[in-house]
């Protein structure tokens, strides 16, 4: 994208597409996490997505307003924030992953987190999308995910024609760093095995 950030999660997913045919792109599966699963599930439909795997994800994602304030005007809180209610508390390794999403947090460009809680916070296609996803889906959830809760993640993957749902017991909203060799299995067994 040039470095620009892009507002919308369909102009997110358009650049995505951009990519898929500048690239002469086949048979990919796209992988998505919160935001980025929103993406994912716009990008779909083109004709070299042959799979999806959303992690984290919800047909609608809002943002409280307290929330996007903050992340407007004091980034690094909102981030804490993030983070408290992203990590499951009991992980035995709570504080490291905090510790190094927080790090990939701050090197975000400046302004990235409140466009991208914003565009999470308007985008009102997610069920639309997800009836018209006609390749392989996986919607994988966090049983203690705060920010995008299992229900809603089952809900999604329901909507899909070809949607598959798994749930990981006691993993929070950052479950490919809590449980990085669950979610690899899962992802393997439904594209891979």
């Amino acid at each position: 994208a040039g470095g620009a950030l892009l507002p919308t999660i369909g102009d997110m997913a358009g650049w995505v597409k951009t990519q898929l045919a500048l690239y002469s792109a086949q048979s990919v599966i796209l992988m998505g996490h919160s935001m980025g699963a929103l993406v994912a599930l716009e990008a779909a439909a083109h004709p070299a997505v042959a799979g999806i795997v959303l992690l984290g994800a919800a047909a609608q994602m809002p943002v409280h307003p307290d929330l996007l304030k903050q992340a407007a005007e004091a980034p690094d809180a909102a981030a804490e924030l993030i983070l408290k209610w992203g990590v499951f508390s009991a992980h035995p390794e709570a504080a490291s992953i905090k510790a190094e999403l927080k790090q990939h947090m701050q090197n975000a460009a400046a302004g990235a987190l409140f466009n991208d809680l914003n565009a999470c916070n308007i985008y009102q296609h997610g069920m639309a999308a997800a009836r018209g996803v006609a390749c392989a889906a996986l919607v994988i959830a966090g049983s203690d995910d705060k920010l995008a809760k299992a229900v809603d993640s089952k809900i999604l993957a329901e909507a899909m024609p070809h949607g598959k749902f798994s749930l990981l017991p006691q993993t929070g909203h950052m479950m490919m760093v809590e449980k990085p060799a669950e979610v690899t299995a899962e992802i393997r067994t439904l594209f891979f095995s």
